[in-house]
């Protein structure tokens, strides 16, 4: 994100902005001052994508329609945190709304795979939990 920020504000994206008599909204815009399109982000994707599995010798099965499902998921989240104290009907609307989504049965799936995650961590830190105490108890026999 500071990254993304450092960029939005730096020269280099400012002489591409003053190429255009409009306002640009879009963070990422060409060296010509025009927005990416939807196809030039997707080649770029699939560039970085072959970079990945052939250079890096890595298996990677990853779509950029995952990393809007990623975003929603992770944004969810942070609006579910006590800190911000929104209610689960706010957050989940909100969501829905950036998302735009038209039916909320997508949006529950980012709060069912937050609550699996959840429980999962916890059972794992309880299997810690126990194994710790398995192995303080037994620990003259190790």
């Amino acid at each position: 994100m500071n990254k993304m920020h450092r960029y939005l504000i730096s020269e280099r994206r400012q002489k591409r902005e003053s190429k255009t008599d409009k306002t640009i909204t879009e963070l990422l815009i060409t060296n010509r001052g025009k927005p990416y399109t939807t196809n030039a982000i997707q080649r770029h994707f699939s560039l970085t994508l072959n970079y990945i599995r052939n250079e890096l010798n890595t298996h990677f099965q990853h779509r950029t329609h995952d990393l809007r499902a990623t975003y929603g998921t992770f944004r969810l989240a942070s609006l579910l945190d006590e800190k911000v104290g929104l209610s689960p009907f706010d957050a989940m609307s909100l969501i829905m709304g950036w998302m735009g989504h038209k039916d909320e049965k997508t949006t529950w799936r980012y709060l069912n795979f937050i609550n699996r995650s959840k429980a999962s961590i916890r059972a794992v830190c309880f299997l810690d939990q126990v194994m710790e105490s398995v192995i303080n108890e037994h620990e003259d026999l190790l």
